[in-house]
């Protein structure tokens, strides 16, 4: 049987054929070119995933979760450029996230160039880091200060190097990019051009990965200070961490004492211990909150503290978006806490030479965990770890014949319950540490407080 269709109907018929298949495969390329915008995405580009390191201490963005290699990334930017040109990233992000990226995989000078293409877009963060990635003429500039960063002696490429004034160090410090930054070359040497004559601490932003097993010394001289028309040398040093041998991971204290043991370090007179009060965040994984640097300066490979001395050792007052920490009000060890633990290493001087806390250590659970046993834990205690400040006070009133009880209340009242102080009550503060049969320095330190607060003004 046949059909006849006339001449008419079927340029018509396949005209419609042809829309319908024009239509899907636009609609499947614009679908291509988003899958494309969410893988890389995926990566997240943008994170900051290097550890900002100062002669006085280190910070660094917790990790976010990467479901895709910035290599894979950079592949699907590419032919997001070259496929898709008009598309909304490809004019918006395209060229920084091609920058970020040919960072991130270490091709210095392709990410230049991106940077420099983005620059009318990403003006500010653009700008920065085509600053720093910019190799000045030495023809022109002058030589402020140069260097090598080394690791264990090996010296390591495209390390990002700072420097921050000394007057800028602070509790809150911004960034890296916030002050002169350069990065090192295939040797390791940084330098920097026409700094301002100050006082400067140099700062390293450095991989995780590239830190394993070292720390950074402080066995040179810092601050350092730069004069105008001379240039000065510096290295920074990434050396063997020192390695601890008890309490090891996982050991649960029964007894009234804890022994710590570490590994002699090469050309260390003195050690120090640094104790971390861990607790449960929203998904139970132990959380640091700062650890407590210990006075004491140990000669030989091993301490032995009380763990009374420790509940009543001057810790300071650490507070969160939740109020006062725990180990503000508990001490810096208590029955049923956990802990983390780490020493560091002197030389004669003075000047630290090693620690046995690797950087990220703290967050990754890579330090020493210890707990000590419930026993003695008061149901108040309890309270004050889950945050529930009124139910600790109830809790502590009936248990007033203990001193440790008594610690708590004082505490309490003199720190308040939250950041703004809530609940906070000199006169019953006072009240509650009077009462103490043998205080210690801190509960001193803290009355002391209290009463030149309470005085008229």
């Amino acid at each position: 049987m046949y059909i006849r269709i006339k001449a008419g109907t079927l340029v018509a018929c396949l005209l419609v054929v042809a829309l319908c298949a024009g239509i899907a495969y636009t609609l499947w390329n614009q679908g291509k070119a988003d899958r494309l915008v969410q893988q890389i995405l995926e990566a997240n580009p943008m994170s900051e995933d290097r550890i900002d390191i100062t002669s006085n201490g280190y910070a660094y963005t917790h990790p976010t979760e990467q479901k895709v290699s910035y290599e894979q990334a950079l592949a699907y930017a590419l032919e997001m450029v070259e496929e898709y040109p008009d598309h909304m990233w490809t004019q918006a992000n395209s060229a920084y996230t091609l920058g970020q990226l040919y960072l991130k995989t270490g091709h210095r000078d392709e990410a230049l160039s991106w940077f420099k293409k983005a620059d009318s877009h990403w003006n500010e963060e653009a700008g920065r880091w085509i600053s720093i990635l910019e190799r000045p003429d030495p023809d022109t500039a002058q030589l402020s200060l140069s260097g090598r960063v080394l690791m264990d002696g090996e010296p390591q490429a495209d390390a990002l190097v700072y420097l921050r004034p000394t007057d800028a160090n602070s509790w809150y410090s911004p960034g890296y990019l916030s002050y002169p930054t350069v990065m090192t070359d295939q040797d390791g040497i940084y330098r920097f051009y026409d700094a301002l004559p100050g006082s400067y601490e140099v700062g390293v932003a450095i991989l995780p990965e590239q830190l394993e097993g070292l720390v950074r010394t402080n066995a040179t001289e810092e601050p350092l200070v730069l004069e105008a028309g001379s240039s000065k040398t510096f290295d920074v040093r990434f050396v063997p961490k020192l390695e601890t041998i008890a309490p090891t991971n996982g050991t649960e204290i029964e007894t009234d004492q804890i022994r710590f043991e570490w590994e002699p370090y090469p050309e260390a007179v003195s050690y120090r211990i640094n104790i971390q009060s861990l607790v449960p965040d929203e998904n139970g994984q132990l959380k640091g909150r700062g650890a407590i640097g210990l006075q004491e300066s140990w000669t030989d490979t091993e301490a032995v503290y009380e763990i009374a001395e420790l509940r009543g050792y001057e810790g300071g007052v650490h507070y969160d978006t939740e109020g006062p920490a725990p180990q503000s009000i508990l001490g810096i060890v208590y029955p049923g806490g956990h802990f983390s633990w780490s020493v560091d290493a002197y030389d004669a001087q003075g000047r630290k030479l090693s620690s046995s806390s690797s950087y990220y250590a703290a967050y990754t659970n890579q330090l020493p965990l210890f707990s000590l046993s419930v026993e003695g834990q008061l149901a108040g205690d309890r309270y004050v770890l889950a945050r529930d400040y009124e139910a600790a006070i109830a809790a502590y009133k009936q248990e007033e014949h203990r001193q440790e009880a008594i610690r708590a209340l004082g505490l309490i009242y003199a720190f308040g319950t939250d950041m703004r102080e809530k609940g906070k009550d000199v006169e019953l503060a006072k009240s509650y540490l009077n009462q103490l049969t043998d205080p210690t320095p801190f509960d001193q330190q803290i009355l002391a407080s209290l009463e030149r607060e309470g005085q008229p003004r």
